[in-house]
Parts: structure tokens; sequence; C-alpha cells
């Protein structure tokens, strides 16, 4: 239930206000407010189930998708939280694919998410307009409603952002008792944050150095209480408990590491097989901060127009003016995390921003300082309509707020629906379903890259299609756990040693590496042979023995003194791509359904 705040003045246009009005708490405006955070979660939710994907999208929405379907783990650092629940969607949703019903999860916690920020808003503002502009801002803007409609793990993250956001405003209200609940409350939630987005390891830090800091200037800071706070944030850890009994069981078919071990456990935990503060293993060169910063500041003006600008600047100014009486540190805490946040992100995000698809991927992790500043917007929002209010008396009797923050709302409706809206969107499924309806009886695919990889393997192993095949990723066979953990899930592929080394022969501790050559070899006669998109670059020796014959957008590995029907094999290779009508230039830079119907372009072109 959201308290309501007694109404006070926070700009100077306000100051001479009534004081007897700012005493005032409306006895039933906690139970008001509940009902229009309800209701504003609810267009939400309304809004973003009916613009989800009807199946498959691109990313690792495949990978997380199968990860929980298979009760296996997700790549670093695991998400054992959104993994849980999405094995759960799986089984409790009694409509969609499985696909879907994962897209219907991120859904609901992204509808929460709104709900939950709107709640923060009236707690500062008492402001029913605010709440609705902040939010639909927010939550209808391109980047937040894109990420709200796919299975993937930004929509938990956002949640987390909006509780703590939440949480800090009510921390700095509270007193006595109800203070250091509150702050145990937040330690569990901040523990379970963790569980998913590491990237809330920034805010998760700021929020508990100054909630520490107020308990020590309040003299509630003691050893027992420390320990309360800790023991609060372990159990929100919990999850993660998952990942080593994930890894001993092997229930799954698809998994990544093994966590059997502690070395294993904080090897995918901390993330040390991409760089534990990087986006990627492999980094740029001339990647900086300014690139970053200016990326981003290009990204909010373009996002939220200049109205959204110009109200987050006189936000800034509702804040100062509201740290000069005394209130508020909460949202100068927020913003100052905010901005240590975009400054370590971008530092550490060592992706080429030139490159439309990995902006793409960057831009993902902006939502959540845009949070904080779309918070800060609220603030202006509410001073701005004060003071129009208070100008000009018949503003009030029309609620002038509510009605300008509708029009917003509408206006962010109307300008991102044609983007947002997936619920015809199959393209990236469609690819998928080419490239596997293609291959031949029996044939073993061996993918490479993002693309082929996940949605390949979602169909394999979730849709249960074409089980005739063996779908592996050529990728993971220079990580040790690979062959180990997936062995026995893919019976009839020969691995012929324990990892793909630059050689073979046996290693120092008794495994036996295996060179590309060696791995070809061994499965050769037992199958096709098929690489999707394109050989891995790790080990180059089979190029002395084997040619790639183009196969649609994949290769086909052939001996170089084979004799091949190339009748047969052309007319193999067209079923892929022949029936593929989607436009080359009809899908945005930034997006999968770009890079699949390139490489669907690029195929009948070959």
């Amino acid at each position: 239930m959201v308290k309501k705040r007694p109404r006070e003045s926070i700009t100077k246009f306000s100051n001479d206000r009534q004081k007897e009005s700012t005493d005032k708490e409306d006895p039933v405006g906690g139970i008001s407010d509940f009902y229009v955070c309800c209701s504003i979660g609810g267009m939400a939710m309304v809004i973003y189930t009916y613009t989800t994907f009807p199946g498959l999208p691109g990313g690792d929405s495949g990978e997380l998708i199968t990860a929980a379907h298979e009760l296996g783990v997700s790549h670093p650092p695991g998400y054992p939280l959104f993994t849980i629940l999405s094995w759960l969607a799986i089984r409790i949703i009694p409509v969609g694919s499985v696909a879907w019903r994962v897209g219907f999860l991120n859904c609901i916690l992204s509808a929460v998410a709104a709900a939950v920020f709107s709640a923060t808003i009236l707690r500062l503002q008492c402001s029913l307009g605010a709440a609705i502009f902040g939010t639909f801002l927010f939550f209808l803007g391109k980047l937040m409603w894109t990420w709200s409609i796919t299975a993937e793990v930004f929509g938990m993250n956002n949640l987390f952002v909006a509780l703590l956001l939440y949480l800090m405003v009510c921390f700095e209200d509270a007193e006595g008792p109800k203070q250091f609940t509150i702050s145990r409350i937040g330690a569990f939630v901040c523990g379970l944050a963790l569980c998913n987005q590491h990237t809330i390891v920034v805010y998760v830090i700021c929020v508990a150095v100054w909630v520490i800091l107020c308990l020590k200037s309040r003299k509630s800071l003691h050893l027992p209480a420390l320990f309360q706070l800790s023991l609060c944030l372990l159990c929100g850890l919990l999850p993660y408990l998952y990942l080593p009994l994930s890894a001993y069981l092997r229930l799954g078919r698809w998994t990544w590491g093994d966590q059997t071990t502690l070395t294993g456990f904080l090897t995918h935990f901390l993330r040390k097989e991409y760089g534990t503060f990087d986006l990627s293993s492999s980094r740029k060169d001339g990647a900086n901060v300014l690139n970053g910063l200016r990326a981003y500041l290009f990204h909010y003006i373009e996002e939220y127009s200049l109205i959204g600008c110009c109200f987050t600047i006189m936000g800034l100014h509702a804040l100062i003016c509201r740290l000069r009486m005394g209130k508020e540190h909460c949202l100068l805490v927020s913003l100052l995390m905010c901005v240590v946040y975009l400054l370590f992100f971008s530092w550490r995000a060592n992706l080429d921003l030139d490159n439309p698809l990995f902006l793409g991927v960057v831009e993902r992790f902006w939502m959540q300082s845009d949070a904080v500043l779309l918070l800060i917007s609220a603030l202006g929002f509410a001073d701005a309509c004060r003071f129009i209010t208070k100008i000009h008396s018949m503003m009030p009797r029309i609620k002038f707020d509510v009605i300008l923050s509708l029009a917003v709302a509408a206006i962010q409706i109307q300008k991102n629906i044609s983007v947002c809206n997936q619920r015809n969107n199959t393209v990236v499924q469609d690819f998928a379903y080419n490239v596997i309806d293609s291959m031949p009886q029996g044939a073993i695919v061996l993918t490479h890259g993002d693309l082929p990889s996940n949605t390949l393997r979602y169909l394999y192993l979730c849709e249960n299609y074409r089980p005739d095949l063996q779908i592996f990723d050529q990728e993971i066979l220079t990580y040790e756990w690979s062959v180990p953990m997936m062995r026995e899930s893919y019976p009839r592929i020969q691995f012929p040693g324990d990892l793909l080394q630059l050689a073979t022969g046996i290693m120092p501790d008794g495994r036996m590496s295996f060179d590309f050559t060696t791995f070809l070899n061994a499965n050769y006669n037992r199958a096709p042979i098929f690489a999707c998109i394109g050989v891995q670059k790790h080990e180059m020796s089979w190029t002395k023995s084997y040619d790639i014959i183009p196969h649609g957008c994949c290769y086909r590995m052939v001996k170089k003194e084979e004799k091949l029907d190339w009748k047969t094999l052309t007319k193999e290779a067209e079923k892929m791509s022949q029936n593929w009508t989607y436009p080359y230039d009809g899908f945005d830079k930034t997006s999968w359904e770009r890079v699949a119907t390139n490489e669907m372009w690029h195929a009948r072109q070959d």
C-alpha cells in the first residue's frame, strides 16, 4: 500500500502555501494511491501483452528460454532467479508457445515495475499527473517498451531498480524501528537484484553506503543490526544455490559452465570468461568514457525528446529546492549513483558503438540510469503544473496535470507503437525454421554466433523440432567444461577428447586435447556436417583437409578429395532462402531481425 505524503511546496512559486495544508494527510490517500498504481501497471500490462512477440525473439532470448526449459544454467552470471521464474511460467501458463510464456512473464515484471515506479513518484509528489507523466514517459519509451515485451532479464532488472528507488524514499520517511525494518527489506531486495543483472551492483553499493551512514548518524547501527542486514542480503542471494544444484544433477541438455566446484561457481558468478567488468571478451581498442557518455546523451534526447529533457532540468532545480528544505536526500543519492553508474558503464562497455547491433546491445543497460533521471523529470513536471495552476484559477478544476500527462502518454504510444508492436513479428523464428528445415536427415549442425546458436537450439530442445538432428554450439568447445558437461546430451556426436586445442595429444593433467580436424574426422562418416553461420576461428588446422560449400547462410564441411554432386547440393541449399520475402532494409539497424534478413538475402545472392 502506498502511503501518501503531505503536500509540500518545493519551489519558490509554492513556498507561500498555507502551512496547515502541508500538515494534512488524506486518511484514504494510501488506498487511493494503491489503486492508481495498480491502474497504471494494468495499463502497461495490457499494452505490453498486446504487442509482445508471438514466438521466439532474437538476442539471448533463445538461450535464456532453453536454459529455463531444460533447468540448465544460462551464460554468466547465470541469472538463477530469472531461470527459476521462467521455468515456473513455462509450466503454469496454459497457453502460447514456450517462448511466448517467458515473454509474457517479462511483460508482467515490467508492468509491476511501472506500478512501483509510479508509487515512488506519488510518495514524492502526491501528484497523479506527475505519476502518469513520469511512468508512461519511461515505460512507453521505445527502449523500455522494446525490452519489456521480449524474453530477457531487463524487465526484472527494471523492477529491482524501481523497488530500490521506492524503498529509498520509504527509508528516508520512516523513523525508529520502522526505518530499520525497511532497511532489512532493502537488504533482501538487494540480494535478489544481484541474482539477476549484475550492473545493478553499482546501485546496491551506493544505497548500502547511504543506509549505513544514515543508521550510524541516528545511532541505530550496531553489531546485531549489521548481522541482521547481512543475513537479509545473504537470504536474497539464495537463488544462486540453483547453479551448483543444476550442474550437479545435470538435468539440462543445454547448460553453461560447471558450477559443482567453488572455482567453477566463482568463474561463472564473476563472469571471468567474459571479463568480470566487461560486456564482451574482446575489447575494442579506443573505446572510452567520453564516447559512451556522448552516446548516452544522444539516446536520452532522442528517446524522451526535448520535453523530457526540459522537465529533467526543471526536476534538478526542484531537487535543489527540496535539499535546501532538508528533504529528499534519497533523490540526491539516486542522482549520484546514476552518475557513478554511467561513468563506470561507459568505461567498461567495451563494444564498438559505431556498430548498430552493438549499440543496440549497450542501449539496454541505459534503462537503469533512465529510471533515475525520469524520476527527477517527474519532479520538474509537478513543479511546472503547480506553477501553472497557481496563476490560472481554472486549472485545478480541470485537472490540468492529469490531462497533460495523459497527452504525453498518448504521444509516446503514437510515436513508438509502429516500432514496438511485435505481435506479428516472427522474423527470427522464421529464420531458424528455414535453416533447420534445409538440413538433411540426421545432420550434425555446428552453430557459430548468437543468432543461429540461440534460435536453432530453442527449436531443437524446447519445441522438439527436428529431433533427428544434432545441433551443437561449436564455440563452447574451447571451454574446459563443455565436453564433460555436454557429452551425455549429444550421444550421436563423437568427441575425440576433453577439450578443443591447437593440437591433439595428452595434456599435463591427463586430459586429451583435440584439434578441429580430429573432431571433424571423428564425425565425418557418421552424418553430414554443417557450420551455421561460419566456422570457429580458434583452431584453423581443418582448412588443410576440408573445404566449405555454401548451404544458404550456412556451410557444408566436405573433404578436399571428395567428389560432389553439385546439382543435389545446390538444390538443397536453395531451400533455405528461396521463400524468404522479408525486405532487405525493412528493419532497424540495431535489431536481430535486420541481421537475420541480411543473412538470408546474402544467401540468395550467393
